[in-house]
C-alpha cells in the first residue's frame, strides 16, 4: 500500500526565518515516519522572500513609496508625526532593497524595512491596505500553485508567529477552491498561543481538520493514524478539532506525552533549501524554560499549556553533539544555533565532554540563549567556549533590581554584568534584551538605566529593542493590577510577533512618565544602532551619507514650505537610518 504524502508548510512571514529551515519538518517526520506517513518539505516563507527580491516585486514597492514621499512633501506644513513618515520613506528609498542591491542575512531586519512597511505589516497598520491587498495575494496565489504542484495527499501548516496565521489562512482557502480535498493539521507555537475563540475561527477560515497545541518531540502513531485514514480526529491524543456542527472540541484521547527527547535528527528534508548568507541551521536542545517564572513571558504556557507550570526537558549531550556534528561534516554548515528557551549553565560541560570540541575544530560556532544566573562561573563560560559558542543571548530585560524584582527574574543587575563579563573573557560575543517601558518601570528605573547603560555597552555587541507587550498566556495577565495595568477586554493589538496581544492602559502613567519612557526607548534605540553600525563596518558611525534638501522651513515646532528653505535629511544619521537638521545646525 503506498504510504501518505504529508507536505509540511511553513507560511510567510517570518523574516527571523530566512537564515536557517525551521524544526517543525525534522520533528514530524521522526515522529510519523516510522508509521507509514512519507513527510516533505516546503518553505512558503523562504520562498515567499525571495519572490519579495524579484525586479517586478522591487519596482511595485519602491514605486508606491516614492508616490507616498511625494504625497507627504505635497502638504505645505508639516508636524512632527509627517517628517517621521517622510524621514522613514526616504531612508527606505536608500535601503539596499529599493536599489537593486543584495539583501544581507546579517542585517534582514534593515534591509526588509521597506517591504515591512507597505507589505509585511498588518493589513491596519500599513499606509496603503489596497496595494498590499493586491500583491499579497498574487504570492499567495503563486504559493498556491507551487504547494500544488507537489501533490501532497495532506498538509501540516507550522507557524511559529501569529504573522503566519493570515497567510496559512489565504492558502488553505486558495487550496480548497482548487479542489484540495486531502486533510489540513494546523500546529506551531502560535497555534499553541491562541485561545479556543480564536483558534475555532481559524480553523474554520482554514477548513482544517486537526490542530495540535502541544510539541512533538516524540513518535505519534495516532496523528499517523489520522494522516493514514485510519482514525478520526478525536482518537488524535490531545488533539483539537471542530465537530459536525462547527464548534471546537479538545479530544479525550490522551497519550502522546514525552517523558524523554528525541534522538538524533536527520536533516535530509531541507538540505536543498537556499537560506540567505551567513546559514544559521537549528539544533534542538531543549523544551520548556527551567526558569519559568518571569511575569510578561508565556514560554511556560508553549511547554505546558499553563503559565503557572514549569516544565523543562532535554535531549541527551550526545544527540545534540550528533546533529552538530551532522550538520558540520556532512553539510557544510558553520553556524548553529541551539534552540532552548535558556541553557543551563552546566549543559555546555554535559556538551563538551560528548564531544561538541570536534565540530568546534572543524569550525563551527555556536549561538544560543542562557540566563544571567546568580551562581554563574567562569568554568561555565570556558565550557561554552570549549563547545565553539561565541555568541549568547541574554534576556537581561531591564537594569534596575526593583523591576527585575517584580518580573520574578530571579537575578539582579550585578548577575547581569558578571554573565556578560565572564563571557567577553572567552571570547563570546553577548546580545542583550532589554524592555524598556515594562509596566514596572517607574521614573527613577528610568534614570537608574539611563546610568547604568553606558556600563553594559562595554560587553554587548548587539542590543535587541523591545516595547512590552502582554500576550493572555503571561503571568501578569492573570494579576495585571500588580503592575497597575487594566486590560481592554475583548481587544487585542500587535506586537513584534503577530495581532494577538492584550490591549491595557497603566493607571499609573503620567505625562512625565510618559515622557521619560519615550527618551529611555530614544537612549536605547540610539545605542542598538551604533552598534549595528560598528558590527557592519567596524566603525561607529557611516561613512557614507546622503544629504536631502527640503524645500521647508523649520518654524520652531513644525516643518513650513517656503522659498527660503533650512530644513534638510540625513540619511543615515548619526544615531538613528535619518535625522533632520536645520541649516548652520547640529545634525540631530
Amino acid at each position: 500500500m503506498t504510504q501518505p504524502k504529508l507536505l509540511v508548510v511553513v507560511p510567510p512571514q517570518a523574516v527571523s526565518m530566512l537564515n536557517g529551515p525551521p524544526l517543525a519538518p525534522l520533528l514530524l517526520e521522526y515522529a510519523l515516519a516510522p508509521h507509514g506517513v512519507d513527510v516533505e518539505f516546503f518553505d512558503a516563507n523562504l520562498c515567499f522572500f525571495d519572490w519579495l527580491q524579484s525586479d517586478v516585486v522591487r519596482a511595485a514597492v519602491t514605486s508606491r513609496l516614492k508616490a507616498l514621499t511625494a504625497e507627504e512633501l505635497s502638504h505645505d506644513a508639516l508636524e512632527s508625526g509627517d517628517l517621521t513618515r517622510i524621514g522613514r520613506y526616504l531612508s527606505f528609498l536608500e535601503s539596499d532593497y529599493c536599489r537593486g542591491g543584495k539583501i544581507s542575512g546579517a542585517r534582514a531586519g534593515v534591509d526588509w524595512n521597506a517591504v515591512h512597511e507597505l507589505l509585511v505589516n498588518p493589513r491596519s497598520e500599513v499606509p496603503d491596505p489596497e496595494f498590499r491587498d493586491l500583491w499579497l495575494s498574487r504570492a499567495m496565489d503563486e504559493l498556491c500553485q507551487e504547494i500544488l504542484r507537489r501533490e501532497p495527499d495532506h498538509i501540516a501548516f507550522s507557524t511559529l508567529f501569529h504573522t503566519q496565521t493570515e497567510a496559512a489562512a489565504e492558502l488553505c482557502g486558495r487550496l480548497r477552491g482548487a479542489g484540495f480535498d486531502g486533510r489540513i493539521v494546523l500546529g506551531g507555537a502560535a497555534i499553541k498561543l491562541t485561545d479556543d475563540l480564536a483558534l475555532e475561527q481559524l480553523m474554520t477560515v482554514c477548513a482544517a481538520d486537526l490542530a495540535y497545541k502541544y510539541s512533538v518531540y516524540g513518535e505519534f502513531p495516532s496523528l499517523a493514524a489520522f494522516v493514514r485514514g485510519e482514525c478520526r480526529a478525536d482518537e488524535v491524543a490531545n488533539a483539537t478539532y471542530l465537530d459536525a456542527a462547527g464548534a471546537l472540541r479538545h479530544a479525550k484521547a490522551k497519550g502522546g506525552t514525552f517523558r524523554t527527547m528525541v534522538r538524533a535528527l536527520s536533516y535530509d528534508l531541507v538540505e536543498r533549501s537556499e537560506y540567505l548568507e551567513e546559514r544559521i541551521y537549528p539544533v534542538l536542545v531543549s523544551e520548556g524554560c527551567y526558569w519559568g517564572k518571569c511575569d510578561f513571558c508565556d514560554y511556560p504556557f508553549l511547554a505546558s499549556q499553563d503559565p503557572f507550570k514549569v516544565s523543562a526537558f532535554f535531549r541527551q549531550a550526545t544527540d545534540v553533539v550528533h546533529d552538530i556534528g551532522e550538520l558540520v561534516e556532512k553539510r557544510g554548515v558553520s553556524r548553529i544555533d541551539l534552540i532552548s528557551d535558556a541553557v543551563p549553565m552546566g549543559y555546555f560541560r554535559l556538551l563538551a565532554d560528548a564531544g561538541a570540541g570536534r565540530p568546534r575544530e572543524l569550525g563551527a560556532r555556536l549561538e544560543c540563549s542562557i540566563r544571567a544566573e546568580p551562581k554563574a562561573k567562569a568554568h561555565h563560560f570556558e565550557a561554552m567556549a570549549e563547545c565553539g559558542v561565541d555568541l549568547v543571548t541574554i534576556g537581561v530585560e531591564s537594569l534596575a533590581d526593583e523591576v527585575l524584582e517584580g518580573m520574578q527574574k530571579g537575578n539582579t543587575y550585578t548577575d547581569i554584568l558578571r554573565s556578560m563579563r565572564l563571557a567577553r573573557e572567552q571570547g563570546i560575543k553577548v546580545k542583550a534584551n532589554l524592555i524598556f517601558d515594562h509596566p514596572r518601570m517607574q521614573l527613577r528605573h528610568v534614570e537608574e538605566t539611563l546610568e547604568k547603560l553606558d556600563e553594559i555597552l562595554q560587553y554587548v555587541e548587539s542590543l535587541g529593542i523591545h516595547s512590552f507587550g502582554l500576550t493572555p498566556h503571561a503571568p501578569l495577565a492573570f494579576t495585571p493590577e500588580s503592575a497597575n495595568l487594566v486590560v481592554l477586554n475583548g481587544q487585542r493589538t500587535t506586537n513584534d510577533h503577530g495581532e494577538h496581544h492584550l490591549r491595557f492602559v497603566r493607571t499609573d502613567m503620567t505625562p512625565e512618565l510618559e515622557t521619560r519612557l519615550s527618551d529611555l526607548r530614544t537612549a536605547v534605540e540610539t545605542a542598538a544602532y551604533q552598534l549595528e553600525i560598528a558590527r557592519a563596518g567596524g566603525r561607529k558611525a557611516p561613512d557614507r551619507r546622503k544629504v536631502i534638501r527640503l524645500p521647508y522651513r523649520w518654524d520652531g515646532d513644525r516643518a513650513v514650505r517656503d522659498t527660503v528653505a533650512d530644513l534638510s535629511l540625513s540619511i543615515p544619521g548619526e544615531s538613528a537610518p535619518f535625522s533632520y537638521f536645520v541649516k548652520g545646525g547640529a545634525d540631530g
